[in-house]
């Protein structure tokens, strides 16, 4: 079972101490994306730890550093549950998310590495990505880091670029080509699609009218969306996979230009207000419009609903 620890400054070091960790493996970086750069240098502390009898950590921030730094919001690819569940699926032991304030932002790159890599995580072996920052200002590098680590007898393994299709995979990449609605190409970089999990919220019912029920998604607060538009999704609905027409954006049809999330499902499901559901965008089909009647709009669904059921086929 993985454990979960949230400190922020006031409990950290009584998160710490409950830990007692006489032996680590760290995995030190962001993991936002969780793409497949950020699974090697998972993967490989899971393995080292488990063959040399030390516990496997990942340490990352449960916030973006950017937020604090620059003042710059920087939208998430997972929200925080997300990232813990494929993180427990890859092997780990423990993860510590730390809030990342302006105590950890101000310490110069010998005091992370003394109070944190060595005091607080005892670590014995560490892996980071090759453009892996720390310290003040991020003056530290992940040469640096190796270099200050291994003098203190700490092993330190730094993952080199990955490249899929020409296109260096990070976390930047993954934002920038989701919000042009690429999720096809995203879900080659991250290794699965990308989805939004949400709670199920009451809307205007205009849907249902047409014969076109749909699932109106509370959002996550700083959760990136894709690109406005209709998309060919898979909705997990209490350990159900189904297909799906997902509507980002507006409804310029029925007048109502408020955002909205919303998902027919493909297959009667019966009422699911109040749920928490996951929808896995899988591909563009169109950008939205506004058609000049409800009947239209209904065809255009019609049409769309066939499509991604044709697709599952």
């Amino acid at each position: 079972m993985m454990q979960i620890y949230l400190p922020d400054k006031e409990t950290e070091l009584s998160a710490f101490a409950k830990l007692d960790l006489k032996g680590t493996a760290v995995a030190l970086g962001q993991f936002d994306a969780l793409h497949a750069g950020h699974r090697d240098i998972i993967c490989d502390v899971a393995n080292y730890a488990r063959q040399n009898g030390l516990k496997s950590v990942v340490y990352m921030f449960e916030n973006t550093p950017n937020d604090v730094v620059s003042g710059d919001t920087t939208l998430s690819v997972n929200t925080l549950e997300k990232r813990f569940e494929i993180i427990k699926d890859l092997g780990i032991d423990i993860v510590i998310a730390r809030r990342f304030d302006e105590g950890i932002m101000k310490l110069s790159c010998a005091e992370f590495i003394e109070h944190y890599i060595c005091n607080m995580l005892n670590a014995r072996y560490i892996t980071v990505g090759y453009n892996y920052r720390f310290g003040n200002k991020g003056e530290g590098s992940a040469e640096s880091l190796a270099e200050k680590c291994n003098l203190r007898g700490i092993k330190v393994h730094i993952v080199p670029e990955v490249r899929l299709g020409g296109v260096s995979v990070s976390s930047t990449a993954i934002r920038e080509i989701i919000s042009l609605g690429d999720v096809e190409t995203a879900a080659q970089l991250m290794g699965r699609r990308f989805s939004i999990c949400g709670r199920v919220v009451e809307g205007n019912k205009i849907g249902r009218e047409l014969g076109f029920p749909t699932a109106n998604m509370e959002i996550p607060k700083g959760m990136l969306i894709p690109k406005f538009g209709v998309y060919e999704t898979r909705t997990h609905i209490n350990g159900k996979v189904y297909p799906s027409v997902t509507n980002v954006g507006g409804k310029p049809t029925v007048d109502n230009a408020s955002f909205c999330i919303e998902t027919h499902i493909c297959e009667e499901i019966g009422d699911i207000y109040g749920e928490v559901i996951e929808v896995e965008f899988c591909s563009f089909l169109r950008e939205i419009e506004r058609f000049d009647s409800l009947g239209c709009l209904a065809e255009q669904l019609r049409k769309d609903k066939e499509q991604v059921i044709n697709n599952k086929q």
